[in-house]
């Protein structure tokens, strides 16, 4: 979006909405913080872009993700998932939605900034998240795309919250299926092929058992420090993740009981793997992570482990 694209919005939001600043930009359109003029609160817009003609297509899929984010979010109303509060259209294919503001920052940058987690603050974390999904998915919602970009942490005092984000690439486990019994994948042109399981990258819609798949990623990432899935080119990440080997699991946690919870949801043939969030919850929630440190084998030498228990990559 440029500046006279960003001045359009503004004067046509001005009665609702006072544009403060542009605080995201993707390949489809921007997040800008705002301040809701009935209310004073604050708020994030996220615009997407306007498409030429000749990506009428692309228009169509991104018009199509934005309908379905907004009516994902609108029947859910959960304290770790992100809360809708409005949407509009500037034209027939430029929209907004508007979500409650978030003082934070995302997973991904999270770990960035500190490195690998404590056990206990990567439990608190990821068992939030595994909160939203169980929510999302007694109500019928796959997220589809979940990733540390897509998980919001704000921090009050010594306490941490987590909001799930994004559900434009989700879909209802109802939605139409074809002769297999399997859903119909509409929305197979935005891939995040580093967090989405296997069969998302084959084309198949994703079901309760890919978002934990991809949940199961994010926890070793929070454990590791650095993304389960390597590579720096896109060929790799696709080999690896579509390769037949289940991925293995570190050494620090291979004897714990976190380690056998995550080869459960890790498999790569998606009727091999967990597809109950409640039952993974409530197995996650009696583990004891206290000792998962103990867990490190001397001949780990992938690992060192800092004084506050937390383990880094070996350069």
């Amino acid at each position: 979006m440029n500046n006279s694209d960003h001045s359009r919005l503004k004067n046509s939001l001005k009665n609702q909405y006072q544009i403060l600043e542009k605080i995201a930009e993707g390949g489809c359109g921007c997040v800008f913080k705002a301040k809701q003029l009935s209310t004073l609160q604050l708020v994030a817009i996220k615009t997407f872009k306007k498409f030429s003609c000749h990506k009428e297509r692309l228009a169509m899929e991104i018009k199509q993700q934005f309908e379905r984010e907004v009516e994902i979010c609108a029947r859910v109303n959960h304290p770790n998932i992100v809360q809708l509060i409005d949407r509009g259209f500037l034209s027939d294919f430029e929209f907004y939605v508007v979500f409650e503001y978030l003082h934070g920052e995302t997973l991904k940058n999270y770990i960035l900034r500190n490195g690998s987690l404590a056990f206990d603050n990567m439990a608190n974390l990821m068992g939030q998240v595994l909160q939203a999904l169980v929510y999302a998915h007694k109500s019928g919602i796959v997220h589809g795309d979940l990733k540390p970009e897509n998980i919001m942490i704000m921090q009050y005092g010594e306490n941490f919250h987590v909001k799930v984000l994004d559900f434009g690439k989700g879909h209802f486990v109802s939605d139409i299926k074809n002769q297999n019994g399997e859903v119909i994948n509409t929305n197979c042109s935005f891939v995040s092929p580093r967090y989405n399981a296997p069969e998302q990258l084959r084309g198949k819609s994703p079901g309760c058992y890919s978002d934990l798949y991809s949940w199961g990623l994010i926890v070793l990432e929070c454990i590791t420090g650095k993304a389960a899935i390597g590579g720096y080119s896109e060929r790799v990440i696709y080999n690896e993740q579509l390769s037949s080997e289940d991925l293995l699991v570190p050494k620090i946690v291979k004897e714990h009981d976190l380690g056998d919870l995550l080869q459960k949801v890790l498999r790569k043939k998606w009727h091999e793997r967990c597809n109950d969030s409640m039952k993974l919850l409530k197995e996650f929630s009696r583990l004891h992570y206290t000792d998962l440190p103990f867990c490190l084998t001397p001949n780990d030498s992938n690992f060192k482990m800092n004084k506050d228990h937390t383990i880094f990559f070996r350069p």
